[in-house]
């Protein structure tokens, strides 16, 4: 059965990321920049300055550049029987801003809530593009992730000039 909400997509020349794709907002987007900040592709990092009184969030440069879209996931994990359980992990694809030139364009992509299910919302080509997107599921993650940045930055004693 053909998902109503998945659309094929064709990049535009005022906006080649799709414009049916909801973008992180400037604080979100500051937020993940911190986070993504300095790590290499195919590399990772953790951070816990809550000390356990809050879940670390890891980050992952998955694949990709900065130029073509690069591809990250970011999450936060617990333990039950020696396995790690996403709550949540989430992937997202950083482009340059077509519209705001130094700046980057974020747009969360799918998300592992554990128990609660994986949903991928944006499917790539085979070079990492957006293709398909299920519009409406991807902009109510884009929501989630706005809150989800500002929790992490003050969790995580975050502060962002």
């Amino acid at each position: 059965m053909k998902d109503p909400d998945l659309t094929s997509t064709t990049p535009t020349a005022s906006e080649p990321y799709h414009a049916e794709m909801k973008r992180l907002g400037k604080a979100a987007t500051k937020v993940f920049m911190s986070l993504i900040a300095g790590i290499p592709v195919g590399d990772a990092k953790k951070i816990d300055n809550a000390r356990g009184a809050f879940m670390a969030v890891s980050i992952d440069y998955l694949f990709g550049t900065s130029r073509g879209g690069a591809h990250y996931a970011v999450a936060h994990r617990y333990e039950v029987n020696g396995d790690l359980v996403p709550d949540p992990d989430v992937e997202f694809f950083v482009v340059d801003d077509p519209l705001q030139p130094g700046a980057k364009a974020i747009y969360p992509t799918a998300i592992d809530h554990g128990a609660l299910g994986y949903y991928r919302h944006v499917h790539f080509d085979s070079v990492g593009q957006p293709a398909r997107v299920a519009s409406r599921g991807q902009a109510a993650l884009a929501t989630f992730c706005n809150g989800w940045m500002r929790n992490i930055a003050s969790q995580q004693g975050l502060v962002l000039s």
